[in-house]
């Protein structure tokens, strides 16, 4: 919850069904906890090979994700790649790339070196 606003993911059943072996991308929908109406919906659009823990066997936060955040009309707002990227200690850190839709960069996010952060 954040404030005002909800982040609800979408049920996976095949996530369940198979006990976590297979993962399908991730849907969320942005919930205004007052109105309860859908403001946003991100949707994961990463492919299978990194997805998926036993075919790719790299911790979580250096796999390649992508994903992309609309509003409530089906507008595209930020697109959002995090490419992939070997981390040791502080080096090298992973970094998110935000794009608007026409595809300029609009922001970084980079996960600072977890002593510092």
């Amino acid at each position: 919850t954040m404030g005002r606003y909800k982040l609800v993911q979408e049920p996976q059943y095949i996530e369940t069904l198979t006990c976590g072996m297979y993962h399908s991308c991730n849907s969320y929908e942005v919930v205004d906890s007052y109105t309860h109406l859908s403001t946003y919906t991100v949707t994961e659009l990463s492919s299978i090979c990194f997805r998926c823990a036993c075919l790719c066997n790299c911790p979580p936060s250096q796999r390649p994700y992508e994903s992309r955040i609309y509003d409530g009309k089906g507008n595209l707002i930020v697109a959002c790649d995090r490419p992939c990227r070997f981390s040791c200690l502080c080096i090298c850190r992973p970094k998110v790339i935000l794009k608007n839709s026409e595809e300029e960069v609009v922001g970084r996010i980079v996960n600072p070196c977890p002593p510092f952060a």
